[in-house]
């Protein structure tokens, strides 16, 4: 249970009570709901897939990919319900929110492991390995959060709304501090489809992203190498007495060594060989998979000390949706994607700037799921749903909108 979870109730109460009628969303695309339905019927289908396989009602399957599609969906809804009705009032400030948000966490972060190296105190939820987890469980989930972010800012960036462009460069430089101390790969490598999207589509402001790139680099290579060099000078005058920076120095150092050397890497290594063990799975049943939730439980039934995930989004697809699965999945993402693609040169700046961020950050999943599972991402849902809602032709909130049994109105 997310806090957001409880949050995204309130926020649709609000606009119930604001709203009274409040119609759901004129979506971009035609046929969104059939979409829907069928990217549920594949996960219902998997479901009992799932229980026929492994003779149970596993809970992961039950719980977190079941139940966790339908949060999932009420905030693609959630979202595309906002952007009808509230853009200006609501997705915009969200968008804030979530890059300044971004940003903070990752500058709790850089002074968490400031302190801790110079020994000065433990601040709570801080860092307990060499990477920087934003308050989060997984690394890589936070350094996804940030790739999505940097992406999303971009065009705002180059548009210079939302915040001032001393901001911009603020959160960005921030931001990128921190997917660069959760070094996650996977992140890193779908940030850099992201930038070549939004190079290829004139959407990035290249030299305030280099300027802002250059200095989170300046920023962490002075944590990671010139901090610890420091003390250890001062140290070796007798100006300082131990020296605790030098475990979560050295544990940076030579992981960051490691993990850029596939062949000497144990996770790389161990993903390798999940990846085979799903592959092996899905050619077994590929035509409908072996059911959610059905790839741990082998995990966990064939006693495994450490047992994994799939960490890639497709092959999650195939191994237990099967290729009828994984059909409908992709289709809807190719759907969604023309859908954004469509009326960008026709939109207002305010919904195109929307679209395009969208866009970078559709790329930043796409490079990301090759090395780990994203779909159960709320906030990639939430901007999805918005980014799809937006009409092309609407102001700030200027929207048409269609009411059962009644003529459209203009709201």
């Amino acid at each position: 249970m997310s806090l957001a979870d409880l949050v995204s109730i309130a926020l649709a109460l609000i606009v119930l009570l604001s709203r009274a009628w409040a119609p759901l969303p004129a979506w971009r695309i035609r046929g969104i709901w059939f979409w829907l339905a069928g990217m549920t019927l594949v996960m219902t289908g998997a479901l009992l897939v799932g229980r026929l396989h492994t003779g149970m009602w596993f809970p992961w399957a039950v719980f977190n990919k079941y139940l966790g599609w339908f949060v999932l969906l009420w905030y693609f809804v959630l979202g595309g319900w906002l952007a009808v009705h509230a853009y200006a009032r609501g997705l915009e400030p969200f968008l804030r929110a979530f890059l300044w948000c971004a940003a903070l966490v990752s500058a709790y972060g850089i002074i968490d492991f400031t302190v801790r190296m110079l020994g000065i105190l433990d601040l709570p939820a801080g860092v307990v390995t060499f990477r920087h987890f934003g308050f989060m469980d997984n690394p890589n989930a936070f350094g996804l959060l940030l790739a999505a972010a940097a992406a999303m800012q971009m065009p705002f960036m180059a548009a210079g709304t939302l915040t001032s462009r001393k901001c911009h460069l603020l959160i960005a430089t921030l931001i990128l501090s921190g997917l660069i101390l959760s070094f996650s790969r996977s992140a890193w490598f779908g940030l850099a489809i992201a930038v070549t999207a939004m190079l290829l589509m004139q959407s990035l402001p290249a030299r305030r992203f280099a300027l802002a790139v250059a200095l989170a680099t300046i920023l962490t290579v002075s944590l990671v190498y010139l901090l610890p060099a420091t003390l250890d000078w001062f140290s070796a005058f007798g100006l300082s007495g131990s020296a605790p920076h030098k475990s979560l120095a050295d544990q940076i150092v030579i992981n960051f060594v490691y993990r850029t050397h596939f062949a000497e890497d144990v996770s790389s290594l161990d993903r390798v060989a999940v990846g085979l063990r799903a592959l092996e799975m899905w050619l077994d049943r590929p035509l409908f998979g072996t059911g959610l939730g059905s790839f741990l439980w082998t995990e966990i039934d064939r006693g495994s000390d450490t047992p994994y995930i799939i960490h890639n989004t497709l092959l999650w697809l195939l191994t237990e949706t099967g290729l009828v699965g994984a059909a409908v999945f992709v289709g809807a993402f190719i759907v969604a994607l023309r859908g954004l693609c469509c009326g960008l040169e026709r939109g207002r700046p305010a919904t195109r700037t929307l679209q395009l961020g969208m866009l970078g950050m559709i790329a930043v999943f796409v490079g990301a799921s090759l090395g780990m599972e994203v779909t159960y991402q709320r906030y990639f849902w939430f901007l999805l749903g918005g980014a799809l809602a937006v009409p092309a032709a609407a102001g700030p909130i200027s929207v048409r909108v269609q009411h059962i049994g009644k003529p459209a109105l203009r709201v």
